[in-house]
Formats: C-alpha cells, structure tokens, sequence
C-alpha cells in the first residue's frame, strides 16, 4: 500500500475496520511499531505487516 491514506483506505475496506485512522497508522509508523519502507520518497506498507501490527493489538477476552 503507497502511503499513509492507502493503509487506512486498506484497513477500512478490506478489514472492514472503520475505526483505523491516519493518526493511529501514523504514530505506528513513527514510533516503528507498523513496519514501512520508503522508496522514492514515498512511505509504503506490506499488507501482511499490516495485519500482523492490526492483529497485535488484539485484546483477550
């Protein structure tokens, strides 16, 4: 995914989850908890780094 909006834009229609926003996905990207790479300038994410950090944050019942 190219950027910032492209991960929220995949979080929300692939994953179906409406509550990942630019904030979240970038303060991961900052804080290097959500894995990018910069390639030309331009920030991308791996769709598997993007599940893995989603999944990561999933709490036990």
């Amino acid at each position: 995914m190219k950027g910032k909006t492209g991960a929220v834009e995949w979080y929300r229609d692939t994953m179906g989850l409406r509550n990942v926003g630019i904030g979240l996905v970038t303060k991961a990207t900052n804080d290097r908890t959500l894995p990018s790479y910069k390639i030309s300038g331009a920030i991308w994410y791996s769709t598997v780094d993007l599940y893995n950090f989603v999944q990561g944050m999933r709490r036990t019942a």
